[in-house]
């Protein structure tokens, strides 16, 4: 049967392609597998439309749930690069991903994306169009906030800019996605916490607490958090208490504060990104964090590295992409020429990617049971870096 249906394809590549990976995805059964031959037929035909037919038939059988997720690709430009992380994000604000059993809804989005890549579909924009998918125009869903004077009904995204955060955002209780691009100038209205269906919270603001500001209501859902500017009074108001289920995070420092900042508590927290400002004391603000033992993915950004410190790092069990860009690397208590010296015993042992951005150090000192399954070494702008061991 399959070499029926292959013949049928008329030797048209596209075609073959296609229809491999949608019976790829079909009930294994010579009745359901002869109506696909049947299809074909009548889709090859001497005629200008014989490739959207093809495809067609890729969409037509699409099982329910991903048909609106494929469809609202067709929102993007043609040949645009789709980041899957945002679009995953989108899906979910639009509720066409649903819970299934024990899944997080972003596991579940992660399915859905896989199941489309899979049968190679190509024709979003034009399905898109002609079932009206994207002509709905009885809801405002996304929007860019240019006045802090008030707002109207959204749904799921909205996006700040350097007027600050618009009066009552807290009354968007489905709002999943809130993203802020104006620099550590604004603070962030503690209404913020408020806000229970909140996923995604993407800032470059200050977290101003001060008298009468409340973050005392947990925040279950929100996953992703960029960036905190880490004050001592934040760390004293409980703020890292209030995100449990974060999965996403990025800390940003100018002053160290005099505590440890402590994240262990985080079990969901996958990816870090730690930033600071070097030759102030926020760069040694490092040595002052307690990682969570599931990160996965670590970036360190402008601080001093001591040799204690990347001992540290080899006690992530977990950690396998690890990028350090524009640090200073220092032995502790030492004044000798920057080195890298991964001592005996010490063992990136889940590491598979490591990157090294613009650092000074001269000299790295290691052999491959310190590194034993590293797939990807990136180095650029090390200009001092005698050779990579």
């Amino acid at each position: 049967m399959a070499a029926t249906i292959g013949s049928d394809c008329s030797g048209l590549p596209l075609a073959i392609h296609v229809i491999k990976g949608l019976l790829s995805k079909v009930e294994r059964s010579r009745n359901v597998w002869y109506n696909f031959s049947t299809d074909i037929k009548a889709s090859i035909v001497e005629s200008d439309e014989h490739f959207s037919s093809i495809l067609s038939l890729s969409y037509n059988h699409l099982p329910i749930r991903l048909k609106p997720c494929f469809l609202y690709m067709g929102a993007f430009p043609e040949d645009y690069e789709i980041k899957g992380s945002r679009l995953k994000s989108m899906w979910i604000g639009e509720e066409f991903v649903k819970y299934n059993g024990d899944k997080s809804l972003e596991d579940e989005a992660e399915d859905y994306l896989k199941a489309l890549v899979e049968r190679n579909l190509d024709l979003c924009i034009r399905k898109a169009n002609k079932e009206k998918f994207l002509n709905v125009k009885n809801s405002l869903r996304r929007v860019s906030i240019l006045s802090p004077f008030g707002i109207e009904d959204i749904d799921s995204g909205a996006r700040c800019n350097e007027q600050g955060f618009p009066i009552g955002i807290s009354k968007l209780w489905n709002l999943q996605t809130l993203i802020c691009q104006q620099p550590t100038t604004l603070g962030l209205p503690s209404e913020i916490w408020e806000m229970s269906e909140l996923r995604h919270l993407k800032l470059y603001t200050t977290i101003e607490i001060g008298k009468g500001y409340n973050i005392r209501c947990a925040c279950k859902k929100l996953q992703t958090i960029y960036f905190v500017r880490i004050t001592p009074s934040l760390i004293r108001s409980g703020f890292f208490e209030i995100i449990p289920n974060v999965i996403k995070l990025g800390i940003y420092y100018i002053d160290s504060p005099d505590t440890e900042v402590d994240l262990s508590h985080l079990r969901k927290l996958e990816k870090l990104r730690c930033e600071s400002e070097l030759n102030k004391d926020g760069s040694r603000f490092l040595h002052q964090l307690i990682f969570p033992c599931n990160i996965r993915k670590l970036v360190l950004v402008g601080s001093v590295v001591f040799r204690s410190f990347l001992t540290t790092l080899c006690a992530l069990p977990n950690l396998e992409v690890l990028v350090i860009s524009d640090c200073v690397f220092e032995r502790d208590g030492e004044a000798e020429e920057e080195v890298w010296e991964v001592t005996e015993g010490d063992e990136f042992r889940s590491l598979q990617c490591l990157r090294l951005i613009s650092l000074n150090i001269v000299h790295w000192r290691a052999d491959e049971t310190n590194f034993p399954i590293l797939r990807e070494l990136y180095v650029t702008g090390c200009n001092d870096l005698e050779e990579i061991p």
